[in-house]
């Protein structure tokens, strides 16, 4: 694996050997094109992001499928990840509570969105560290060359007529050899670091995003101690999973805690804070911040009070991250390298398969036709830079919702309606490259931009949060169409817990198929109705009407 390449020429040089990096080059090594990922670190090494959603599932099996990577197929599923030998959790589902400092959480300010069933599902939690060193490990099997614990002294490009080159150093048994490497594209999977977007002075220096939010975080170890259900008193019987079974959202005015446990008695938990709110203390450890929080919220501490470090602590300033394009001179930039708004929704993985859909096959043609003009690609910025404002949208909302239960209520529907219109596109439709969350509807779009306006608006006016929410509402009630259940209800002024389920492919095409009979049966009842009322008129002498 730590192979080394004197002065070879490839088709695309792969800048990341995480997971944006490894599946891209994966794809591109199966689809016959020469490659070769260029590592900083040496695997296994931490990482978050390590939460999938429905889509996920469904993009990596499609993605494995199209280039034939059975072990990207069932990358993001719990069973294939346990035979996969990665450390991993079933997510059954998304929990989310509602704190207000000082009290108990409310059991009426609880909400559940609940992934597929088997065998489609569950979802699952995997352990970064484990999952990256797998996607490199396959790299010899799908023809991807891989240097890992090198360093780069020298970048040749930004021209669209000269073929890149890169000079990397790297230390094999003491001594360090200086390699150079030329290529015909380059691909920039460094993550928030964004190497080339920042070399050439394409990230913005203030993200102009809506959402700005800091987080703490690390890896903690538990015991059998460590049960949200436990923490609350008992179980909720408005859910079918245990709160326990999926990713915990522990939220409160101005943040939430993300809570992400695997079966090796590991979790990983975050906080993060919107920085308006919670301005960066000087004068205070990222240790000493993290439990501050952590204590505000009695539930919370319940839930976290017997835990032991695993992973020292980290902090990090704004979180927000976004380059002026995703598309340059000869190079691409990956989902994660070009634009993070925020953990929440756990939109990472989901955008570097949508990422790998598009540029595989736009550069096989690149390298068949010998053109790599930067208009090859620019509908691929153009997707990706509205998914980016989508997801801002619906993220910054939420976050700014969180003080008021109302609100909340009202805007936690959209990411519910966005998340099964992009199942729904996925597998109905088979459209992988359709934007996400069905932000290419531009009357949905719209939709959401209208509610975050209102979310937004509320973050330092805090008047008026039920004329708010039920303005959210009615907007809401007119867009949002019939695809989940919805055992919880959604009305005003009703405290209650909520929780949704979405459908999976067999589910969807069972309900069309039901409302098709359903659609008949009406329409033959109605018309026997007519027929028998017409002829009773005439045997009974009674005018028709």
């Amino acid at each position: 694996m730590n192979k080394i390449i004197n002065n070879s020429e490839y088709d695309v040089i792969v800048l990341g050997g995480g997971v944006a990096g490894a599946t891209t080059a994966l794809c591109l090594g199966s689809a016959g094109v020469k490659t070769i990922c260029l590592e900083a670190k040496v695997h296994p090494r931490f990482a978050i992001g390590e939460s999938t959603v429905p889509s996920t599932t469904i993009m990596y099996q499609m993605l494995g499928r199209k280039y034939n990577i059975p072990e990207l197929d069932g990358v993001c599923n719990y069973f294939h990840l346990k035979d996969l030998g990665i450390t991993t959790y079933p997510k059954c589902q998304f929990w989310f509570g509602l704190n207000e400092e000082g009290k108990e959480l409310d059991t009426n300010r609880e909400f559940m969105f609940e992934t597929m069933s088997p065998p489609q599902g569950p979802d699952s939690h995997m352990l970064r560290e484990d999952l990256d060193a797998f996607l490199t490990n396959l790299f010899p099997k799908y023809g991807v060359d891989y240097v890992d614990n090198m360093s780069i002294k020298e970048l040749r490009m930004g021209k669209e007529e000269d073929d890149p080159e890169i000079t990397f150093e790297k230390t094999v048994d003491g001594v360090t050899k200086e390699i150079s490497l030329k290529s015909k594209f380059v691909i920039d999977a460094t993550g928030r670091s964004s190497y080339l977007s920042r070399k050439f002075g394409m990230i913005e220096k203030e993200p102009t995003l809506r959402n700005r939010t800091r987080t703490i975080y690390g890896h903690f170890k538990y015991d059998e101690s460590f049960n949200l259900d436990t923490a609350m008193g008992g179980i909720n019987n408005t859910f079918r999973f245990s709160r326990n079974a999926g990713t915990m959202h522990h939220c409160f005015d101005g943040g939430w805690i993300w809570v992400i446990p695997f079966e090796n008695n590991t979790v990983s938990i975050g906080v993060i804070l919107d920085i308006d709110q919670y301005p960066y203390p000087e004068d205070m450890s990222k240790d000493d911040e993290f439990w501050h929080h952590v204590k505000r919220f009695p539930t919370v501490y319940k839930h976290f009070e017997n835990l032991t470090l695993s992973h020292p602590i980290l902090r990090t300033g704004r979180m927000q991250v976004k380059v002026n394009s995703i598309v340059g001179p000869r190079y691409l930039v990956t989902p994660h390298a070009a634009g993070f708004v925020d953990a929440l929704f756990s939109t990472g993985m989901l955008m570097t398969a949508r990422f790998a859909f598009r540029a595989v096959p736009r550069i096989k043609d690149c390298l068949q036709r010998g053109n790599y003009q930067m208009e090859n690609f620019q509908d691929m910025n153009e997707l990706f830079m509205r998914e980016l404002d989508f997801v801002d949208m619906m993220v910054s909302g939420t976050i700014a919702s969180f003080w008021n239960y109302e609100i909340f209520k009202q805007y936690w529907r959209i990411w519910i309606e966005s998340s099964v219109r992009q199942v729904v596109d996925a597998q109905a439709y088979s459209q992988p490259e359709a934007a996400l969350y069905g932000s290419h509807d531009e009357d949905w779009f719209q939709t959401v931009k209208a509610c975050n306006e209102l979310a937004l608006s509320t973050k330092k006016n805090r008047e008026d949060p039920d004329q708010i929410a039920s303005q959210i509402k009615d907007i809401l009630d007119k867009k949002i169409a019939i695809l989940c259940r919805f055992p919880g209800n959604f009305k005003l002024q009703n405290p209650s817990t909520t929780s949704v389920h979405v459908f999976t492919r067999t589910e969807y095409e069972t309900s069309i198929l039901t409302g098709k009979v359903q659609y008949l049966v009406g329409l033959t009842a109605s018309a026997w109705y007519f027929i028998g009322k017409y002829w009773a008129s005439r045997l009974l002498g009674t005018k028709y009407a």
